[in-house]
Parts: C-alpha cells; sequence; structure tokens
C-alpha cells in the first residue's frame, strides 16, 4: 500500500531488505520499487529470479546490519562470563544457537540427543566440554520448564533468550559468541554472526528439520558459501569437531571467503551502512516519477465489481464469519464454569460425614 501510494502520488520508491531469508520466505515483491537494497549477489539474484526486478534496480550494498560486529571488543574476561553464564570456566564450551520457531518449533528433544551424544563421546575434551543453550528470543518458551539437570556444565543462557537491540544485549551476545570454542546450530542468521568472529560453524542435518534447514532457500546459502562443517550423523559431527579441537584452522579461510561475499562484497574494511544511506541519497537524487493516475477503464471496472463486493461481505458476515459472544455472556459462562468445579471438587464419598476444622470439633465436644 505504501509503495501504491507513493507511485500515485510521483514519490520515489525504494525497499531495503532488511535479512538474508526474506526474499526467500516472506512473500514477493507485488508492486515493483525503483530501488531494491540488498546485501550481496546471491540475493539480487533472488530478487531477479523470484520476483521479477529488473537487475539495474537492484543495488548490492553489503549486510548493514553487521557492521557493529566488526571492531567489537568483549566486554567481560573468559572466566567472568563463564561464571556470570553458569559455566565451569576451566573447560572450553560450546554454543548451540536456537532457531526461530518457523525453523524449529520443537527444539529441546534435539538438542538434548545432541548433549547426549556429546556426553557419551569416547574422546575427553568433547566429552566434558561446556555447552551453553542460547534460545531465540522469538522461541523461548519451550526453553523455560527445559530439564538438562542430568547433564553437567550445560547451561541455558540468557534463559528467557535475547533481542540484540541496545549496548547490554549487544555486549552479552558477542561475549557468548567470543569466548566460546565453537557454535553449533540448525538455520538461524546468529551463525553468521559466529562466522564473522571467525568461529567454526557447526550444523547437523536431522530427519526432523529437513524442510527448515535443505527445505529452505536460504540455508544453502551457508552450504554453498563454506561456513559451516556439516554433517548428516551424530558420528561424524562428533569426527569434525574432533578435528577443529585436535588444531585444524583450514576452516578460517573459508569462513573468511563467507564473509567477504555475503556480508561485506566491498571488502572486509567497507561498511554497509555508509553505502546503504548513499545509494538511499541516490535515489533521492532520480528524477521524480510523474504520479500515476487510475485510468477511466480502471475506474468503470471498480464500480462494476462494487455490487458483487458488497454481496460478499454481507454474505460473510450473515453465514461465515464466527459471531463473538459478548463480554456479559463470556463472564456469565466463566461464573457457571468456575461453580461446576467447586461442586465438584467438593464431592464427598457416600457414607463419610464431612470434616470439620480443629476448632470447630472442640466447640462441639464442649
Amino acid at each position: 500500500d505504501y509503495i501504491k501510494s507513493a507511485r500515485a502520488l510521483g514519490i520515489r520508491t525504494g525497499l531495503c531488505v532488511a535479512s538474508w531469508d526474506n526474499l526467500t520466505t516472506k512473500g514477493l515483491i507485488k508492486i515493483e520499487p525503483q530501488r531494491v537494497f540488498v546485501w550481496n549477489e546471491p540475493m539480487k539474484t533472488e530478487a531477479v529470479e523470484l520476483h521479477g526486478i529488473p537487475p539495474s534496480s537492484v543495488v548490492v550494498t553489503g549486510a548493514q546490519c553487521y557492521d557493529r560486529w566488526f571492531g567489537f571488543k568483549p566486554g567481560t574476561t573468559r572466566e567472568e562470563f563463564c561464571r556470570r553464564a553458569g559455566l565451569n570456566p576451566e573447560r572450553p564450551y560450546l554454543v548451540y544457537l536456537c532457531s526461530s520457531r518457523f525453523i524449529a518449533p520443537d527444539e529441546v528433544p534435539f538438542v538434548k540427543k545432541w548433549i547426549r551424544h556429546m556426553r557419551e563421546c569416547g574422546t575427553p575434551v568433547i566429552r566434558d566440554m561446556g555447552i551453553l543453550i542460547r534460545p531465540h528470543f522469538q522461541n523461548a518458551e519451550q526453553w523455560r520448564n527445559a530439564d538438562f539437570s542430568r547433564f553437567e556444565n550445560v547451561t541455558i543462557y540468557p534463559p528467557e533468550g535475547e533481542n540484540v537491540i541496545d549496548p547490554e544485549t549487544q555486549a552479552t551476545f558477542y561475549d557468548t559468541i567470543y569466548h566460546s570454542t565453537a557454535v553449533v546450530g540448525l538455520n538461524t542468521s546468529a551463525m553468521i554472526e559466529a562466522g564473522i568472529l571467525l568461529k567454526p560453524v557447526f550444523t547437523i542435518l536431522s530427519s526432523e528439520n529437513k524442510e527448515t534447514q535443505e527445505g529452505t532457500l536460504h540455508f544453502h546459502h551457508l552450504v554453498k558459501g563454506g561456513l559451516l562443517y556439516m554433517s548428516s550423523s551424530f558420528e561424524e559431527h562428533l569426527s569434525q569437531l574432533c578435528r577443529v579441537l585436535d588444531g585444524d584452522d583450514s576452516y578460517r579461510n573459508r569462513i573468511e571467503e563467507f564473509v567477504r561475499y555475503f556480508v561485506r562484497p566491498y571488502g572486509m574494511d567497507v561498511p554497509g551502512t555508509p553505502r546503504l544511506a548513499e545509494e538511499i541519497e541516490n535515489l533521492g537524487r532520480l528524477e521524480r516519477p510523474l504520479p500515476e493516475r487510475t485510468t477511466l477503464y480502471l475506474r468503470t471496472f471498480r464500480l462494476a465489481l462494487m455490487p458483487l463486493a458488497l454481496l460478499s461481505s454481507a454474505f460473510y458476515q450473515l453465514f461465515l464469519k464466527k459471531k463473538k459472544p459478548k463480554k456479559a455472556q463470556k463472564l456469565k459462562e466463566r461464573e457457571k464454569k468456575r461453580k461446576i468445579g467447586k461442586v465438584k471438587k467438593g464431592k464427598k464419598k457416600m457414607g463419610q460425614p464431612p470434616k470439620r476444622e480443629p476448632e470447630q470439633i472442640r466447640v462441639a465436644k464442649g
């Protein structure tokens, strides 16, 4: 509606694609803006091939939302952070980065299975590693009653998850990744952020999450870009982890390459935010488009459809719409249920006298 209105008024239009999955999971661009701003070339391809935007209208700026992590510094020592999070500071730890509800609506059983394989591993350094589970802030409900007490040196931190939007939450998130040995996850943007810190990133393909891993287009950006250690079993995953802990740092080159092409396509030292600002200013310098007027044909067509629209609305209101009970009726029904509950709770067994309070008994005896 904003784009339609702007075009009708002759106002320049642009769309800033906020995240890596927006062009493949958030619907189609139905009204074409003059400019579409994306992070990188793979997203430009999506805008052109999936949404029909002309290549000349798509502008690559870099991932401006990740600029903050370049040059960020830790706010705690490793020992301070581990004690705050509830981990043993004498042992290395892994971070499990939880995914959104769309990706993993029931993630707890999978994580428990993964931890069980970790604890049963024959390699002591893997078996004894600390594990920090970081809930996704939009999918934290399932973690509130999750019980990991039978596993030593496992913590859920922060317990409710956090939206990383202010200096305090940014510092917590950064320190969580910075002090870790590696991260593990299914399919989440935090894996990209871990890559910016050059941490090894692991994922395990599982049958229960197949549709939201390999079945999503944005997951393949991580695969093709070389960010991930990807395994098809827990055994393969532990073998990959063992190689990294033994000193294999070959992942660093491919992760740097991934960050260079996916996050900072103009160079590791070239942030995306100034480029986006510059391109928005360039959009403002374009010749102002002529207002788009509604044609006589379209106006006539809309008038012809008006009776049908009114009829459809009336039919829906009368026959299809579920009528909500009035507030008074709702309260009456709630009170009725409460009374029924009290009656059921107060039923006594046949043949048993009603119980009396001690004070009542003493009075009766007196």
